[in-house]
């Protein structure tokens, strides 16, 4: 009997110990925001994380204000200091002055005096404002607010989701055109400054705030915008639709390219960010950042260069270059040089004193060229590279491109039907190609004097046609990238369901000590 008695004492232990894991993972998730109004006007908020039915005074004491309160007593306890200001405590209450910290609820529908004490006493109240029984228990998207003051004060409005952002935008960083800056906060201005065709990325961090016993939220999308930039129009991007569980964070990607066709000045970037939980309630969250577009003063695009045909087997003859240049700079352009090149193919076409203006909205900021030229018959199969060179004022070189030519025997590049089996060159460029200024690639390329003027061709250059277009005849100056998601490594297995390995490992202990007492007991 002894021997039984001991081990039914050390089965107990675990007996509770189970039936505690297990009360409190069937706890219902309560989120509660608290509002504090003193008498200096200043307000103090905060997102209260708890499970439902906890009483008000362990609520406030998980806080971190400094409170001070009366004993417990017949009617729980009162608060006779938050933060320093109230009264001191006399006896089991608080000295009277005229002022007390007066107790309200917002359960949505504006806030009333609660007719109970914070506790804890006999147990919660049962939400009825004619009831005196019990102390106020938390529950979810409830407000409670406290302000000093004669007992008829109430603290100005707050709602639940004022104080608790359940999803928030945690961090945003953004790379104009490679280059960064981050944890950007509302209102902040963007310091790397973009340009006509520049690339704009944000990467933006987002959070399901509620706790891991929460809800999840779904249909989580992101939205970008920067305003009025597109002659008057928004360019926007999205990134979404994802769920997001409790307690979870997740990176996303918006992607912008810019105009080639935009002004100097700063426009706003709103980032916007919204989800459903299962309640039905629609949370959300922005953020307005600054993005300043600044011109150079000189600055010449090619934003076109294309061979047509790429590639020659037998013939010979019937190649044509187009060339797009465009004037991305602040200032007028009025004695342009373009220069195309091949040593090795005999070529050398100059045009000079090209006169480009400022205002993209105008024709006469952009120039286009038709090249038609043929090759020598002897020339050996190969690839041959075609540069192009765009200087401004003459001698400055401003953007370089290449494109290539594939040149292949006759015998060789003719199949048994009788088609050309050429490869495309591997780099051939379209007519949108990416927007480059006088940097890497201009400068990186030998750049040849121009010499003197007029137009030679050291080939058999048939002729070149040139002409000044409207922009409306050009290509489209920008698109809009898709989203980029990033998503966020997910927790391992075990972790995401703690809570039922540690009732399983609890279950497997209490099963081994049944049978060890059976045994025992045999």
């Amino acid at each position: 009997m002894k021997m039984e008695n001991k081990k039914t004492g050390y089965l107990c232990p675990l007996v509770m110990s189970m039936l505690t894991i297990l009360y409190f993972a069937a706890q219902v998730n309560a989120d509660v925001g608290l509002v504090v109004e003193f008498g200096d006007g200043s307000f103090f908020t905060q997102c209260l994380y708890a499970g439902d039915g906890i009483s008000g005074y362990d609520l406030l004491e998980s806080s971190g204000l400094d409170l001070l309160w009366t004993p417990q007593s017949a009617f729980g306890r009162m608060i006779c200091k938050i933060n320093g200001e109230g009264t001191e405590v006399s006896g089991q209450w608080c000295e009277y002055s005229g002022k007390y910290w007066t107790f309200s609820i917002n359960d949505g529908a504006g806030w009333a005096h609660a007719p109970v004490g914070l506790g804890p006493v006999s147990g919660c109240w049962n939400r009825e404002m004619g009831s005196w029984d019990g102390h106020y228990c938390s529950l979810n998207q409830d407000v409670i607010g406290f302000v000093f003051g004669s007992g008829t004060d109430t603290p100005a409005e707050f709602s639940f989701p004022e104080i608790c952002r359940m999803l928030r935008i945690l961090q945003v960083d953004s790379h104009v055109d490679g280059r960064s800056d981050s944890r950007l906060s509302d209102g902040d201005r963007i310091r790397k400054k973009a340009r006509p065709g520049s690339k704009v990325e944000f990467n933006i961090l987002v959070e399901n705030s509620y706790s891991l016993s929460g809800e999840r939220i779904r249909d989580v999308e992101v939205s970008g915008y920067i305003r009025d930039i597109d002659n008057g129009d928004d360019l926007d991007d999205y990134a979404g639709l994802f769920d997001l569980r409790a307690g979870r964070e997740k990176k996303v990607s918006l992607n912008f390219e810019l105009p080639l066709e935009i002004e100097e000045g700063t426009y706003a970037v709103d980032i916007e960010l919204v989800g459903r939980d299962a309640s039905g309630f629609d949370w959300t969250d922005s953020i307005t950042l600054d993005l300043e577009v600044k011109k150079e003063k000189n600055a010449l695009l090619i934003r076109s260069f294309e061979l047509e045909p790429a590639y020659l087997a037998c013939a010979r003859t019937g190649l044509e270059l187009y060339i797009t240049v465009i004037n991305l700079g602040a200032n007028d352009a009025n004695d342009v040089v373009v220069r195309i090149t091949s040593p090795e193919l005999d070529l050398d076409f100059r045009k000079d004193g090209i006169a480009l203006t400022n205002d993209l909205l105008d024709s006469g900021s952009i120039y286009r060229e038709s090249v038609f030229f043929d090759i020598p018959d002897g020339l050996l199969a190969g690839t041959y590279n075609i540069d192009v060179r765009a200087y401004y004022d003459v001698f400055e070189l401003s953007d370089a491109k290449s494109v290539q030519l594939s040149v292949v025997d006759c015998n060789q590049g003719v199949s048994q039907s009788g088609q050309t089996n050429v490869p495309e060159p591997e780099n051939k460029k379209s007519r949108d190609a990416q927007v480059e200024f006088g940097g890497s690639e201009a400068q990186t390329q030998a750049a040849t004097e121009p010499g003197a003027s007029g137009a030679a061709f050291k080939s058999d250059v048939l002729s070149a046609k040139s002409e000044y277009a409207s922009p409306t005849g050009a290509d489209p100056p920008h698109k809009i990238n898709p989203a980029v998601v990033f998503p966020r490594a997910e927790k391992s297995f075990l972790r995401q369901h703690y809570v039922v390995w540690v009732l399983f490992v609890y279950a497997l202990i209490l099963g081994v000590s049944v049978w060890v007492l059976i045994h025992f007991r045999r």
